[in-house]
């Protein structure tokens, strides 16, 4: 009979972690609409083995656009009819990867219904530049806020206001380099300061 010793709590340990695994596949499959056929997955590296060289993904996923057939979706996913390989669905090192093989699949998913497809990565990285700087904000209704606000003051017609603005600084820039040539850092500082504060 086994002892309570480290290789019975390893066994153990690894019976519940293999079981949760499945658990959380078979719920997956169950509650989720049905994905682009793909390489089989492993636990934790997924399909990282079906790659034959990792430092060149798309070599492999040229490779598997022949292995795996044919596939369509209806509904609100993709109302569209592909050919063998052209969407792909694979888990690299436990992260999910949708791959399209064909130019016309990514045109009408990414051009033609951009609506629906595209957005931005949620990142920690981002947060530290705040929740409402635009470049790294979510589309949704408070991205086209931002994005109305910021063209209101960047549109054509508004940025002929700033010239006057701009031209004296650039002026005031140059008469600098000419009375302290070597100080060129402080000049173009001092530039950009005021092309900062006259278009916020």
């Amino acid at each position: 009979m086994l002892g309570a010793g480290p290789v019975f709590y390893l066994t153990t340990l690894t019976c519940v972690l293999i079981g949760l695994s499945w658990c959380r596949k078979y719920w997956d499959n169950r509650s989720h609409p049905p994905l682009p056929p793909g390489p089989p997955s492993l636990p934790i590296v997924g399909s990282i083995f079906s790659l034959h060289n990792p430092t060149q993904p798309w070599l492999g996923f040229n490779a598997w656009k022949s292995t795996y057939g044919r596939y369509s979706f209806s509904g609100n996913l993709l109302i569209i009819a592909c050919f063998p390989g052209d969407i792909i669905y694979a888990r690299l090192l436990n992260k999910p990867v949708v791959v399209i093989n064909s130019e016309e699949v990514a045109n009408d998913l990414l051009v033609l219904r951009s609506a629906i497809y595209s957005d931005r990565p949620q990142s920690i990285v981002f947060e530290f530049f705040g929740p409402d700087f635009m470049a790294f904000m979510a589309y949704g209704d408070r991205w086209r806020l931002h994005r109305r606000i910021f063209h209101q003051s960047f549109r054509l017609a508004a940025i002929s206001t700033y010239h006057t603005t701009l031209r004296r600084s650039a002026h005031k820039m140059l008469f600098g380099f000419l009375q302290n040539p070597t100080d060129y850092t402080s000049h173009f500082q001092m530039l950009f300061a005021t092309v900062h504060l006259v278009s916020s």
